[in-house]
This record gives structure tokens, C-alpha cells and sequence, in this order.
């Protein structure tokens, strides 16, 4: 039902190619053929995506007519104990439940922050074995998606990324005209003087080869970690692996 292409400051309107109201494997049927808007959204924060829509009919799943959408945070936890508390307190009130998945952190990460926030948003989880970054943003993703959360952020729990920038990944969610939305480091020139060379010439190779395997020529910075996708989009991700 949907085509995520990934663009560097815009999303451009992908048809879907499946024939009129034909399921895919997942059951959501394909929307019908017909004028396809093409759009470019600009974004200052450098935050992007493209979804497949129809100018006259939305998803199967209609939002508008849903009930006020909610905000879901994803933390991984992993050696990254000091700086847990300090960026739950900077997370703001547009924000409903916040997910710490600790990711069997030896330094107890996950224990830490239960005995030490009293935040009611919190909702801590632990997994008995390291699963990995992706593995613990699985599992955020799954329990987010499960408590009916529409849209859900994931923020690294190294306090590196500006919670304060939240809104800006979730606007485009909340009008329809993403389904997901990442952030790229290099939108502003001038940010990139705090940043070591090395890292920048590492992600700047990263970048051409992520360029090289997957065909989406706009796509920039692919280490960039902070991101937003949508609980229906969520959803197709395999869980069960």
C-alpha cells in the first residue's frame, strides 16, 4: 500500500503500481488508479519522506476521522545510563508515552531509570539477550503500535538528539503528507563545523553507498538515526524476526 522513497528536502508522490483494489499480502488494498497529486514539502529541519497518496481518497485506514493522534517516544538503551534522565525530563507534553527498551545494558539502564523517574509517560521493557539498536527499536515500535499510539519518534539515549525538534518530524505525519520522516545533519551547512572530518567523510561514504544500493539518489545522510514513522507503516515491520 505504500512505496517509501526517501528524498534529501522534499517527497514526491509515488504511484502504486498493484492493480485497482487488489490486496497486498498483507491484506490492505491498493487504492484505485487515478490523478496522483505530486508535491514537494519543504522542511527546515531537513526531515523527509514520501508516502503514496490519491487526491481524492485517503488510506484505508482514515485519519481524519480518528480520535486526536498521540505521540510515542523509542529510546534503546544501551551503555548510555547517565544520559537517560536528563532527556526524558527535556521531552515535551505533545508527547504521550515514552518507550526505554533495555537492551540487556550491563549497566542496568532500564532498573535505573525505573527506580529513578517518576515521569507517567514511562513504560520501561527489557530484553533478556542484546538484540541490537534495530531489535530494541523493534520491540519500541511494537509495544508503541500495540497501546495505539498514531505516530512514534525514536530518539537515541545518548541525548544527542534535540527532543525539541519532535514536532517537526511528526507535522508532516499529522497532515498526511508523510508516513515517515528522517533527519538529515547535512541540511545545514553550518552544523557540520561541530562534527569531526572523519565523521563527516564517513557519512559522506555511507551516504554514496547507500545511494548505490538501493537506487534513491536523494537520500542523504543514512546514519541519521532520528526518526518518525506511522503506526499503520509500523505495522508491516517483521516483528516476529
Amino acid at each position: 500500500p505504500v512505496k517509501l522513497v526517501l528524498g534529501k528536502r522534499h517527497c514526491t508522490i509515488a504511484p502504486t503500481s498493484r492493480a485497482a483494489g487488489s490486496p497486498c499480502k498483507h491484506g490492505i488494498p491498493a487504492m484505485p488508479h487515478g490523478p496522483q497529486r505530486r508535491e514537494r514539502h519543504q522542511h527546515p529541519y531537513g526531515a523527509f519522506a514520501v508516502r503514496t497518496v490519491k487526491s481524492t481518497q485517503g488510506w484505508p485506514h482514515t485519519r481524519d476521522a480518528d480520535p486526536p493522534p498521540t505521540i510515542a517516544v523509542v529510546i534503546p538503551s544501551f551503555r548510555v545510563r547517565r544520559h537517560l534522565l536528563p532527556l526524558i525530563a527535556r521531552i515535551g507534553p505533545e508527547v504521550s508515552s515514552i518507550y526505554v527498551i533495555d537492551d540487556c545494558c550491563p549497566e542496568g539502564s532500564g532498573t535505573h531509570v525505573q527506580g529513578s523517574c517518576d515521569d507517567p509517560r514511562l513504560k520501561v521493557l527489557f530484553h533478556p539477550a542484546n538484540q541490537g539498536v534495530g531489535g530494541a527499536v523493534l520491540t519500541g515500535y511494537k509495544a508503541a503500535s500495540d497501546d495505539g499510539h498514531d505516530v512514534i519518534v525514536k530518539l537515541d539515549g545518548d541525548g544527542q538528539m534535540d527532543s525539541a525538534l519532535i514536532r517537526y518530524f511528526v507535522d508532516p505525519i499529522l497532515k498526511n503528507q508523510a508516513d515517515y520522516t528522517k533527519g538529515n545533519r547535512f541540511f545545514d551547512l553550518e552544523n557540520l563545523s561541530a562534527m569531526p572530518r572523519v565523521r563527516v567523510f564517513g557519512n559522506a561514504i555511507l551516504s554514496l553507498l547507500a545511494k548505490l544500493s538501493s537506487g534513491y539518489w536523494s537520500l542523504f545522510d543514512p546514519t541519521n538515526g532520528y526518526t518518525a514513522i506511522h503506526r499503520d507503516v509500523a505495522r508491516l515491520l517483521p516483528f516476529e524476526k
